[in-house]
């Protein structure tokens, strides 16, 4: 049970980690996009 659970942890902390990154990711991303229009209008 111990180990399953580990198993299932891991698997959960991955899904955590990669949901994260893509939420960074569209964010920062939506960022750059902000700051480069703002730099192409001055």
């Amino acid at each position: 049970v111990e180990m399953a659970r580990a198993v299932l942890d891991e698997q959960f902390c991955r899904s955590c980690v990669a949901a994260y990154l893509h939420i960074f990711v569209r964010i920062h991303s939506k960022a750059v996009f902000v700051n480069v229009q703002v730099q192409s209008i001055d």
